[in-house]
């Protein structure tokens, strides 16, 4: 306990022969004040700060200038009681705390016999309380200079635990928060020293320091968005600094919650800023990738889902190879630069259009680094798993979309994804070639599709409801007839003919669902079922086993998941056979979407590099050990389901087929930051 440190220094105020009673007096009273305060229902709230910097502050001021052995035991250990009562009392606030539920303070008899209390305790608690109370003069003010110098004399060890404490009340006292950033730059050195940080720490802590360098030169009339900025800047250096000291789930998911809670806030009030709305993507992108590693809370907010791990798995793998050729390097780490801003855009706004420009522009990207990138030949296949991953990101967002389950239900989600993607092919272009004109009728579109979206999910979700269709087809009309009066049919024929197409497969769909009776749809419905489960389940022995392997080392990360909610030990063993879990899922679905012999190199080789990238830390873990054996064997023997045609020539790349429709659009970018 770092208060118990804190204080120990008072000890030597103490006459000579109570000192040993003191220590362990000191030792039992705050064992009974971390039970009283941290686990009793009526004082729950870590971490009390303000109490037990108030105690500190005050004990010092009565026994620090003292003479060494010329206090006694019972004083020492009274006034401390008092000031506990007293800032407990305050820090609550109500009339809910009486004297009396401080007896659990009391259970032990070595505290009774140090305090000299006989008779009713109740009494004695108010009679020192009052004494305590008339000695500060009422006067209950932490002194921060005196507790500051206190503070900096502690072991590393104890001031870490003290920032992680002072971590969680971030951002309700600005004055508070200056003190803790005063006292950080004060004691880092010590602290930073048992701390080497990972390029990831690295790069979120200097994309702080380009957003606080941004904010100072901003000059703006509304001083109160900026001042917002400088706090929130100020909080996240101090909450990513703890969890950097500390390394744990919980501090990361301290600082994603602080990060997440005004990032947000910031890029609205600086939309207009190029320069910051950068560096705030960078920022998200940065704090996605030091989470990889921790395993999410149920409460976690935007958690990564397995075809994000997997495809920031392979960008971490790019970002740190050894490339041998220099222009290789320097090549890759643009590319670099370009994808995390990009990335981290995406991940903020996670839509149908956005994802589609992602794709378009993350291609983009890599087509325009390869040639000097693939000069190493190294980079070459590093390449190839990015656009893999990429790929996988589309896979499975497809996936994940109902697309229905008639001839006019898959052309109506066909015809959106074609609109999807020719809205993303235009917000691209935009980028490059900005028009104040064309800005307007890109809001208009995005706003468009996204509600076309919405409400044909909407439709999937509850067409089996009476009045569903009517809706739905009503709803489609209303929003192509509000298309057409904002002018998006005026952006050129092809717009045009679109909301025409949209409009013809709106009635046909309701011409469809009519005709189709009851029965004959239940039919229908079981017969392509029945079709899609031969499909699926056409057998394989290898692919099965491959499965079967899988689903057994999942089973054991769920143990471990258990265990970890429990024991922190756990959680970074849990997170790693996540990891695991999620590549070999999203790279097995796409090489058995395509099977060619390149995807199954790629496949294969992005498999065993995650595996023996964290086999060493799962090595005291046996079951799993001898699990990522049999996957391993298991993805070994995939090789094998390829059939002649396929393993008869060698190709480079293969995109599977659900996502080869997405194209790059036809100008040629300037990338520039």
């Amino acid at each position: 306990m770092w208060y118990a440190e804190i204080i120990s220094p008072l000890l030597t105020k103490i006459t000579t022969k109570e000192k040993q009673g003191a220590q362990e007096f000191l030792l039992l009273f705050f064992e009974a004040f971390d039970g009283l305060m941290f686990k009793s229902t009526r004082f729950r709230g870590e971490p009390h700060l303000e109490l037990i910097l108030g105690i500190v502050s005050k004990l010092f001021k009565k026994f620090g200038e003292k003479r060494p052995d010329t206090i006694s035991l019972r004083t020492f250990s009274r006034y401390l009681l008092g000031l506990t009562v007293i800032y407990a009392k305050k820090e609550k606030d109500s009339t809910e705390v009486w004297n009396r539920h401080f007896i659990p303070l009391l259970a032990n008899k070595k505290i009774i016999e140090a305090l000299g209390f006989h008779g009713n305790y109740v009494t004695k608690i108010n009679r020192v309380e009052r004494r305590v109370l008339a000695d500060l003069k009422f006067n209950l003010k932490v002194n921060f200079k005196r507790v500051s110098a206190l503070l900096r004399k502690m072991t590393p060890s104890s001031l870490r635990e003290f920032f992680e404490k002072a971590a969680m009340v971030l951002g309700i006292n600005s004055k508070f928060d200056q003190f803790l950033l005063r006292l950080y730059n004060k004691t880092h050195a010590s602290l930073d020293a048992q701390t080497k940080l990972t390029r990831p720490e690295l790069d979120f802590s200097h994309l702080l320091i380009l957003l606080a360098d941004l904010i100072d030169e901003i000059e703006t009339e509304d001083n109160k968005v900026v001042q917002q900025t400088k706090e929130f800047i100020t909080k996240l250096t101090l909450v990513s600094q703890m969890h950097f000291l500390h390394r744990t789930s919980q501090s990361y998911h301290d600082l994603k919650r602080v990060c997440l809670a005004d990032i947000n806030n910031i890029a609205m009030c600086f939309m207009h800023d190029s320069r910051i709305k950068w560096v705030l993507n960078r920022l998200y992108f940065s704090l996605m990738k030091l989470g990889l590693f921790h395993i999410c809370y149920r409460e976690e907010t935007a958690p990564l889902l397995k075809d994000e791990i997997h495809f920031l798995m392979q960008f971490e793998a790019l970002e740190n190879a050894e490339f041998d050729n220099e222009l290789s390097c320097k090549a890759r780490d643009r590319l670099i630069v370009m994808l995390s801003d990009l990335i981290g855009n995406y991940l903020q706004n996670k839509n149908a259009i956005d994802f589609r420009l992602l794709c378009i522009q993350c291609k983009e990207a890599i087509q325009k680094a390869r040639a000097e990138i693939e000069k190493d030949p190294k980079g070459k296949l590093h390449l190839q798993r990015l656009e893999f991953a990429l790929i996988g990101l589309g896979l499975t967002y497809q996936n994940r979309r109902k697309k229905g389950e008639t001839d006019k239900e898959r052309k109506f989600f066909n015809l959106l994804n074609t609109v999807e993607t020719r809205v993303a092919e235009f917000k691209n272009a935009m980028i490059f070639y900005p028009n104040e004109n064309a800005s307007f009728y890109l809001e208009k579109l995005e706003r468009f599709v996204l509600i076309l979206n919405d409400q044909y999910s909407a439709y999937l979700l509850y067409k089996n409801t009476p009045g569903s269709l009517k809706q739905f087809t009503n709803n489609i009309i209303t929003i192509i007839t509000e298309a057409k009066s904002v002018g998006i049919g005026l952006l050129g024929s092809k717009w045009k003919a679109l909301l025409v197409e949209f409009e013809m497969i709106t009635n046909e769909l309701e011409i469809e669902q009519r005709m189709i009776s009851s029965q004959t749809k239940k039919t229908a419905l079981r017969e392509i079922h029945c079709v899609e489960t031969q499909k699926i389940t056409t057998p394989n022995k290898n692919e099965d086993n491959f499965k079967m392997q899988l689903n057994k080392l999942n089973e054991l990360n769920k143990i471990l998941y258990c265990k970890a909610s429990v024991n922190g030990y756990y959680a970074f063993s849990a997170r790693m056979i996540e990891i695991i879990v999620a590549v070999v899922e999203i790279s097995a679905g796409l090489y058995l979407e395509n099977k060619t012999e390149s995807n199954y190199q790629i496949f294969k080789t992005t498999c065993v590099d995650v595996i023996n990238y964290f086999r060493r830390n799962l090595r005291v873990f046996q079951k799993i050990q001898e699990q990522l054996i049999l996957l391993e064997l298991a993805i070994n023997d995939l090789n094998s389901t390829l059939d002649q045609a396929s393993t008869s020539r060698y190709h480079l790349f293969q995109m599977p087929r659900e996502t080869q429709s997405f194209t790059s659009s036809s100008h040629q970018p300037l990338f520039s930051v």
